[in-house]
């Protein structure tokens, strides 16, 4: 059920209201006070009622809501009943504390005491506490920026609570099983809206299960998340400020940044990680390629919703012309092993790359192309990337990755 910054799993499994309780009590022991919201996934209520059983303390319960919203209004503690973009039967939580996700460390001190409870204590009463978020909806609201035109998918997901704020929506009707449209947007998830960008003319924005990320959409093709960060760059950020990147972002991005005159940092891939780094840095903004975007003087947490409306001046074309600007070919293959990242780091350095980094992986800057080896955070798998300024290279660096992954094995 613990992950590095949230909880997730399947519902009856993993996931149970006993297992809840004894998490409302472990976290009882870090504050008095929560706010909480839900997206629209089957059994959120059970849980949060069982939650509040066991945490037996002062809770705003805010209802069916985004989880920026609830991220927005966690000036102390909050928590989002959320399983994000993960299938239907799957069922999770995501902790804020100052309005930003908990850290490894807070994650782990509430499991250390969810570990300590004596499972025969749980005692589930009806502790649901009444819905009173209808001024901080609006409060949510007024923050963000005007939203001005676009096409918005909602995938049935948790941004259908406030869906009057969109001028154009599908899939704006509350569907907790995710019958009709799948919570993780996609290429293969998004074809409506592919169609409907084309047909209108617009900009498609779409949201995941819990509206935290972003997807675009324009003339009928998704746009790279770190091409929209490199556009957000150029178009609504000044010389001086400062990004955080996920090291999976193109060098290509990086340097076209740098060029502008605004610091690039890089950060291990996870928006939580993303955002520790971005508030030690005092960063304007946060960006990973998979869609998570946050604008950290309006909130440090990841906003897919805000992401739009700051985007929704854009016309039909912009993003596919400023697209082009960024001509480099990126090559990615997978392995389901285990690696000794340590000797795969002292490979790449016998290849004398310009440069090395290692927070995640391992990333080398060759003079041809660059090539980054990281573990996936679910699973046993390598994934092996390799950007070129043609496609020959990439497939040159690819290779020397493929190998030196081979000698890597742990």
């Amino acid at each position: 059920m613990f992950r590095p910054h949230d909880l997730r799993g399947i519902y009856g499994e993993t996931i149970t209201e006993e297992r809840f309780y004894s998490l409302g009590a472990a976290t009882r022991r870090i504050g008095r006070a929560i706010v909480i919201g839900t997206d629209y996934r089957l059994n959120n209520e059970t849980l949060v009622n069982a939650f509040c059983s066991g945490f037996q303390g002062e809770v705003k319960y805010l209802g069916k809501v985004p989880t920026p919203l609830t991220a927005f209004h966690s000036k102390e503690l909050g928590a989002s009943f959320t399983a994000s973009h993960n299938p239907p039967n799957y069922n999770g939580l995501k902790f804020f504390k100052n309005r930003t996700y908990f850290s490894e460390a807070e994650m782990s001190a509430v499991k250390a005491e969810f570990e300590k409870r004596p499972k025969e204590t749980c005692l589930i009463e009806n502790k649901m506490p009444p819905e009173n978020g209808s001024e901080r909806i609006k409060e949510y609201i007024v923050s963000l920026p005007s939203i001005e035109k676009g096409i918005f998918d909602l995938c049935g997901g948790a941004a259908c609570a406030i869906k009057e704020v969109f001028p154009k929506t599908l899939f704006d009707e509350p569907d907790p099983s995710y019958e009709h449209h799948k919570p993780e947007p996609k290429n293969e998830t998004l074809q409506i809206l592919k169609e409907k960008t084309i047909e209108e003319g617009e900009v498609g924005f779409a949201f995941d299960g819990d509206a935290d990320r972003l997807i675009i959409v324009d003339e009928g093709r998704l746009v790279e998340g770190d091409v929209i960060a490199a556009y957000v760059a150029e178009n609504h950020l000044r010389k001086g400020a400062r990004m955080v990147l996920s090291i999976d972002c193109r060098q290509e991005v990086f340097d076209f940044i740098e060029g502008l005159g605004i610091k690039a940092y890089v950060s291990r891939v996870g928006d939580p990680n993303m955002l520790g780094e971005a508030i030690a840095e005092g960063a304007d903004l946060s960006a990973e390629r998979s869609g998570h975007f946050a604008f950290l003087k309006h909130a440090p947490n990841s906003d897919g919703i805000y992401a739009a409306a700051v985007l929704s001046n854009a016309r039909a074309g912009d993003f596919m012309v400023f697209s082009s600007r960024f001509k480099n070919t990126t090559l990615i293959e997978q392995e389901y092993i285990a690696l000794d990242f340590n000797k795969l780091k002292s490979l790449v350095e016998e290849r004398n790359p310009e440069s090395v980094y290692t927070l995640d992986g391992v990333k080398a800057v060759f003079d041809d192309y660059t090539l980054l080896i990281r573990a996936s955070n679910t699973e046993t798998k390598v994934r092996i990337n390799c950007e070129a300024r043609t496609k020959e290279k990439a497939r040159e660096g690819l290779e020397l990755g493929k190998m030196l992954v081979a000698r890597s094995r742990a």
